[in-house]
């Protein structure tokens, strides 16, 4: 079976082109989806051509026979099975399970594993449908074990050997990183053809797997952090305050790009503390003259005054005031004294 679509008068073979032999496979044409599968084998295989429409494109089916058949009318299945919808006879699930050809052995000698596509379908619009509608235990294996030829007999012809392959990404976009070197085991058979392996067939030939690495970009310089402009002034007239600058991520010709793109770990302080002086030590107002109040100081010499009588100092400072009264009254007492005579509690003495 051939299938050729056309579309803006250009034409295209989608399916067998080369007319060798066909796989089982998913179609996208003509705004639809097409799935071709190959049922039974030798002069029993069957191929069917499944697909909801429309199609929004031509395409053109050809039959291709090694002896003469009868094919059946695509347009007449197409009308039985419209037919068949609107009266509801069915007769069978609305949706089924699908599947594709299976992939090659994995294995060229020895045990592997192949692969086919598994797909549950809506057989009402023929589109792929979530794997739930079907049912579970009625699904087709997905995989399966298998064979390649016999490992004893293709060793004296096939090579099994270590190939390297492309470098892997640097591990550093700058300065310096390394890369390591892809590396697998490949075996060639006689024509040339090589098929990659499992590395256990290279190791119990050759040892343990070689590892190539090599240095990169150490000739590429990072991005790096500068400061743009002096330490600012000290944000405090006194006490602690803080200082602050710009700091900026550049590239080598001194292009700005993002903080992500520099090392955080290596980012200059873009603050730090200063002080201007030290802040009076008045706690309650550490900013006023004591001396410029209009009730002058209290006797503590740094306390403000509220009143002419000392109110609103410090109890300390009135006692302080009270002694220095007291003492400021004795010593004019003694001004009033003649200095020959001192009247003290034990009599009159004559100071000579």
């Amino acid at each position: 079976m051939l299938i050729r679509f056309i579309k803006s008068n250009e034409e295209t073979f989608v399916l067998n082109g080369q007319q060798r032999d066909d796989k089982p496979v998913l179609i996208d044409i003509g705004g639809t989806t097409l799935l071709y599968t190959l049922e039974g084998s030798g002069r029993n295989l069957v191929k069917k051509l499944r697909g909801q429409g429309p199609i929004k494109n031509s395409i053109q089916i050809y039959m291709m026979a090694k002896e003469e058949v009868n094919p059946v009318n695509p347009i007449q299945t197409l009308e039985q099975r419209q037919a068949e919808l609107r009266s509801g006879d069915i007769g069978e699930s609305s949706y089924f399970w699908n599947y594709g050809g299976w992939t090659p052995c994995s294995a060229i000698c020895g045990n592997g594993f192949r692969k086919r596509l598994v797909l549950c379908m809506n057989r009402l619009t023929g589109k792929r449908a979530e794997l739930e509608n079907c049912v579970a235990s009625d699904r087709p294996a997905d995989s399966e074990q298998c064979k390649g030829e016999d490992c004893d007999s293709t060793s004296e012809d096939s090579t099994v050997e270590w190939e390297l392959g492309d470098w892997g990404p640097c591990s550093s976009s700058c300065d310096i990183g390394d890369q390591l070197q892809d590396v697998t085991c490949v075996s060639t058979d006689p024509s040339g053809r090589k098929v990659t392996v499992d590395d256990q067939m290279c190791i119990q030939l050759y040892g343990r797997k070689p590892e190539y690495r090599r240095s990169c970009n150490e000739n590429i310089p990072c991005p790096y952090w500068t400061p743009v402009e002096e330490w600012s002034s000290c944000n405090k007239d006194c006490g602690m305050g803080e200082q602050s600058r710009e700091v900026l991520c550049v590239s080598i010709d001194n292009r700005r790009l993002a903080d992500s793109a520099c090392d955080s770990s290596k980012k200059p302080a873009s603050t730090r503390p200063c002080m201007v002086r030290q802040c009076d030590s008045n706690p309650e107002d550490p900013g006023l003259n004591c001396r410029n109040s209009p009730f002058g100081c209290c006797q503590d010499g740094r306390t403000a005054a509220q009143g002419s009588n000392f109110e609103g100092c410090p109890q300390e400072s009135l006692m302080d005031a009270a002694l220095m009264e007291e003492q400021s009254r004795q010593d004019q007492i003694m001004k009033d004294v003649p200095l020959s005579v001192l009247d003290t509690a034990m009599g009159v003495v004559l100071i000579i």
